[in-house]
C-alpha cells in the first residue's frame, strides 16, 4: 500500500470513528500494519516508524521525547504525519492553543527493539535464542515487590538467570551489564 493510500485510508478511518462517537479528540496511528499497545493501552512504535495524528484541536501540535526534548512542531491540521524519534521511553504528543496553552495531551511508548533481519540461517538462530530466553514470560522477564522494593529477573534460578542475564542485557533495562 503505497503511502497516500495509506494516508487517505488513515483518514477515512479516524473520520468514522469521529462520526460514529462524537469528536473523540486527538488520535494516533502508526504507519505500521500491525500496530501493538503496552499495558496501558498506549501505542507502542519502534524508531523511525511514521506516525499519523487526526483530530488535533488549536494552533500547533509538539511532540517531545522521554527526556522532554522537543522534536517535531507543526502547525495543527486535519491530518499531522510525523517519524517517532528521540529518546526511548514515553513521548507526548501536544495540541497547543494560539496562547501556548495546551489543549490535548496524547502519549505513545518509543521502544527500540534488537534484531537481525538477515533473511537466512542467523535470523532464524536469533530468533530461537531469544525466545529461549523468554521461555518463561512472554515479555522476558518477571517483578516481585519484597518490602517495597520491586525486583525484575528473567528465570527464578538463581545460576539460570545470571546466565540469560548476560543475553537479556540487549533487549531489557534490567539484565546485568
Amino acid at each position: 500500500m503505497n503511502k497516500i493510500k495509506m494516508i487517505l485510508a488513515l483518514s477515512l478511518l479516524a473520520g468514522g470513528f469521529m462520526a460514529m462517537a462524537g469528536d473523540p479528540g486527538m488520535m494516533l496511528f502508526s504507519g505500521k500494519t500491525s500496530c501493538n499497545t503496552n499495558r496501558q493501552g498506549m501505542l507502542v512504535v519502534e524508531p523511525l516508524d511514521p506516525l499519523y495524528l487526526t483530530g488535533a484541536a488549536g494552533e500547533t501540535v509538539i511532540v517531545r521525547d522521554a527526556l522532554n526534548r522537543e522534536y517535531f512542531s507543526t502547525q495543527a491540521g486535519t491530518l499531522v504525519t510525523f517519524t517517532a524519534a528521540g529518546a526511548a521511553g514515553i513521548h507526548t504528543v501536544s495540541a497547543m492553543d494560539k496562547k501556548g496553552r495546551t489543549t490535548e495531551i496524547i502519549r505513545f511508548q518509543l521502544k527500540p527493539v534488537t534484531s537481525i533481519k538477515d533473511s537466512g540461517k542467523f535470523e532464524q538462530l536469533f530468533t530461537l535464542l531469544y525466545r529461549g530466553m523468554c521461555v518463561y514470560n512472554p515479555e522476558g522477564y518477571d517483578s516481585v515487590v519484597l518490602k517495597g522494593k520491586t525486583y525484575h529477573y528473567f528465570v527464578n534460578w538463581v545460576l539460570d538467570n545470571y546466565e540469560t542475564s548476560k543475553g537479556m542485557q540487549y533487549f531489557q533495562p534490567y539484565a546485568w551489564k
